[in-house]
């Protein structure tokens, strides 16, 4: 017959004592600090007063240690004890008959690595302190305290060895908690519907359309973009409209299938004098395209090629001087197409003139302006024909109708790319451009 004893009133005291230790008495907080122990070290098998751990007549027992850990948080100006632990305190269960220790998930009874939450912003530096006993029966036998002080943010992430008369190698990772961004995790940003939170400093980051502080400001609550426009805010905190394909206008509200040139555009009240690229169709053109305008005394000039510094290799096979190449802008190279410039001199409403601007290394200028310009399609070999010069590039011709199509150059000297014994034949001609520096080319209506 077996029988249920009932423990002594002194050993339900150890055990509760011993219980609420065990668990972790840490604050739930803003930021958390992980302290992953990898390995411990008391190859002596020894206590602090040089008894073995377990052995008789001064001969240590291999492995008759059995390590309990105490964690310690303090200030760094704390007293150097493991019971002065403002920032949390952890006590382990021993582990059984191991001078050495390595640490997988468990640190006794405690999970591997240990959290310990702050709440409010994170300190500059905490002072940990791990006291570490030999459990022996009721009673721990000292071994060691190991100390040292942490300089922590929010990003910290590094290994560390503490060496007293034991070593402790753990690694300790600090990050901020869910909304705590910051050096020290003490911005708190919750994402709101008009705004982010950055990721590195937790600044709210205003969505488009909307400015302020608190990014409550919907500068384009009242901005209407007609036929599928975008409101978006210009870095002067300005409402513009970013329009769908086949619309230009500040709201949208222009079909580009009317906008047959930059002079067209520059027409426009809303573009007056306002470079930049623009979409248009040319009549007879079967889709619309964009192109680089530059405006300039009251007029829009269309610009065809742009060389300024190298970066953009010209020497390029016939489809892709068909279809032009490079990137549009006011500061980049690019050839802007054969098919497109066809299309815009093809326009029987219109007439239009050629500019040539052309700078050497020396900073010296030319120009050669043209009256009459116009260029064939495909099926013609995009015949050249240019008339009517003035300027003062010396020896160029009065006019030129090329009989030559626009294949690859091994030359590349002029806004329309032809081979130059082609189309230039003074020699003074050929000094001055193989000096060039930069050229550009625009089209103007006459």
């Amino acid at each position: 017959m077996s029988t249920i004893g009932i423990p002594s009133p002194s050993l339900c005291f150890y055990l509760l004592v011993f219980i609420h230790l065990s668990l972790p008495d840490a604050i739930r907080g803003d930021a958390m600090v992980e302290l992953e122990f990898i390995k411990f070290e008391n190859r002596e098998g020894k206590g602090d007063n040089g008894h073995c751990c377990d052995g008789k007549w001064g001969i240590c027992q291999p492995n008759g240690c059995d390590h309990r850990f105490k964690i310690c948080l303090g200030t760094s100006s704390g007293r150097n004890d493991a019971d002065d632990c403002p920032y949390g305190k952890m006590k382990s269960s021993a582990i059984n008959n191991q001078d050495v220790n390595t640490f997988g998930t468990k640190i006794g009874n405690l999970h591997n690595p240990l959290p310990f939450h702050f709440r409010g912003p994170l300190p500059p530096s905490f002072k940990l302190k791990v006291s570490v006993d030999d459990k022996d029966m009721l009673t721990g036998d000292f071994v060691d305290l190991l100390i040292h002080d942490l300089h922590i943010t929010g990003k910290t992430d590094r290994t560390l060895t503490i060496r007293a008369r034991t070593s402790l190698k753990l690694h300790v990772h600090v990050r901020c908690d869910h909304h705590f961004y910051g050096e020290h995790c003490e911005v708190k940003c919750v994402d709101g519907t008009n705004f982010y939170c950055d990721h590195m400093t937790g600044k709210k980051v205003c969505k488009e359309g909307f400015t302020g502080n608190n990014c409550d400001h919907g500068v384009c609550s009242k901005f209407a973009c007609h036929h599928g426009g975008r409101c978006t805010v210009t870095s002067s905190g300005n409402p513009k409209c970013l329009c769908s394909e086949g619309y230009l206008g500040v709201h949208c509200d222009q079909s580009s299938a009317h906008i047959n040139d930059c002079d067209d555009i520059n027409r426009n009240p809303d573009y007056k004098d306002k470079s930049g690229v623009y979409e248009i169709r040319p009549r007879g053109s079967p889709i619309s395209f964009n192109v680089y305008c530059k405006m300039q005394n009251n007029r829009g000039w269309t610009v065809l090629q742009r060389r300024i510094d190298g970066s953009v290799n010209f020497n390029r096979n016939w489809t892709e001087y068909r279809r032009g190449f490079g990137e549009l802008g006011a500061d980049t190279e690019f050839w802007m197409g054969l098919d497109e410039i066809h299309y815009l001199t093809a326009q029987r409403h219109k007439r239009y003139m050629l500019r040539i601007d052309m700078e050497d290394h020396f900073g010296e200028q030319r120009h050669a302006d043209y009256g009459e310009f116009a260029v064939e399609g495909e099926r013609e070999m995009y015949k050249l024909h240019v008339g009517n010069y003035q300027g003062n590039g010396r020896g160029w011709p009065a006019a030129i109708t090329s009989q030559r199509s626009f294949g690859p150059a091994t030359e590349i000297v002029s806004v329309l790319t032809i081979r130059i014994t082609t189309l230039l034949h003074d020699s003074a001609v050929l000094r001055d451009m193989n000096r060039v520096g930069g050229t550009a080319a625009a089209l103007g209506q006459t």
